[in-house]
């Protein structure tokens, strides 16, 4: 009884016994290891493929019928039999092929076989399939969800070759606000706000189709709506704010008349126009910011990780702050560069 040829248990006994460790369960030391030994031994491998069992099966065949076997030397021998085989190999129809495959699967007992890789085949510019999906509102042309949910963009978890089976995955995930056709899929995408792509080049190709459960806003929309309650907010203040000028101006005017002298009152008049003139000149310089931020519309822009603002018509760039940076420019590959105002 042996673990190997050069290790036994006269070896174990010796090493033990200068090693000074008691040998009184040497044996069950020793057999422990020799299972060990034996379940590694008996690590199930993986058997010949298809091609190698024909190949085996079909060696003497290739040598007599297309090869002049006689007149090889040295590893020709080997190597040329291995060529032509793989050239007769090709020549055969995949049911032969799988004949021998499935020979080779028995042959390795129960070690299962590679799985074959499916071709991940997309085009953006197929719009075929981009049809109406039921639960679903869309396709919505031009817009997309921004947020990535858990599954991440990983093929056949978030991103997706075809509509059907991103809706699939959809319906299985409550978190999931939609799905976004872009460049690289059908993708599976969460977020509340809905955005425009601003590059035109695939402005036609993204598409969004929104989970009907979902209550979203077009992003532009909603700041637009905004906008203008702001610029109403700003007219009804200035309209408060001049009759109470009026009203005050009257009672004061009149108290003045009754109670000083015509001198007095005369001076008086004199600082309720400045006064009046004052909140005048206020009042245009308001009006004037109004009209500006009403006329000024702008759309948001992402750059190398920042947020910008951008003047569509003027492509005019600007901070948080509303300080101007410089200008947008379009690049030949459609997308787009920040170049910044000279100091």
């Amino acid at each position: 009884m042996s673990c190997s040829k050069s290790f036994t248990v006269e070896k174990l006994l010796s090493m033990m016994e200068s090693c000074d460790i008691p040998t009184t369960h040497a044996l069950e030391l020793y057999k422990a290891m020799e299972s060990m030994n034996n379940a590694l031994r008996a690590k199930k491998k993986r058997g010949s493929n298809g091609y190698m069992l024909w190949l085996k099966a079909n060696r003497e065949m290739i040598k007599s019928d297309h090869l002049d076997y006689e007149s090889l030397v040295g590893k020709d021998k080997v190597t040329m039999v291995a060529k032509k085989g793989g050239e007769l190999w090709g020549l055969l129809e995949d049911s032969e092929k799988e004949e021998w495959q499935t020979k080779a699967r028995e042959s390795c007992g129960d070690v299962a076989p590679k799985k074959a890789r499916v071709k991940f085949e997309y085009d953006v510019k197929d719009m075929e399939g981009d049809v109406s999906v039921n639960g679903y509102e869309g396709p919505l042309v031009g817009k997309y969800l921004n947020g990535k949910t858990s599954s991440g963009t990983g093929r056949g978890k978030g991103t997706f070759s075809t509509l059907s089976e991103a809706v699939e995955a959809s319906d299985k995930m409550e978190e999931c606000s939609g799905i976004v056709k872009g460049k690289s899929g059908y993708q599976l995408r969460i977020g509340l706000k809905l955005k425009s792509e601003n590059d035109e080049m695939w402005r036609e190709y993204v598409k969004v189709w929104i989970k009907s459960s979902i209550d979203l806003e077009d992003e532009k929309s909603k700041a637009s709506t905004k906008k203008v309650a702001q610029i109403l907010s700003t007219e009804n203040i200035e309209s408060e704010t001049e009759d109470e000028s009026v009203e005050v101006s009257k009672e004061v005017s009149k108290e003045v008349s009754k109670e000083v002298s015509k001198e007095v009152s005369k001076e008086v008049s004199k600082e309720v126009s400045k006064e009046v003139s004052k909140e005048t000149e206020e009042e245009e310089e308001s009006e004037e910011e109004s009209e500006e931020e009403a006329e000024f519309d702008v759309e948001e822009w992402e750059f190398k990780g920042t947020t910008y603002y951008v003047d569509p018509t003027t492509d005019t760039v600007y901070d948080k702050n509303q300080d101007e940076l410089g200008k947008r420019r379009k690049l030949k590959s459609g997308t787009y560069k920040l170049v910044l105002n000279k100091k």
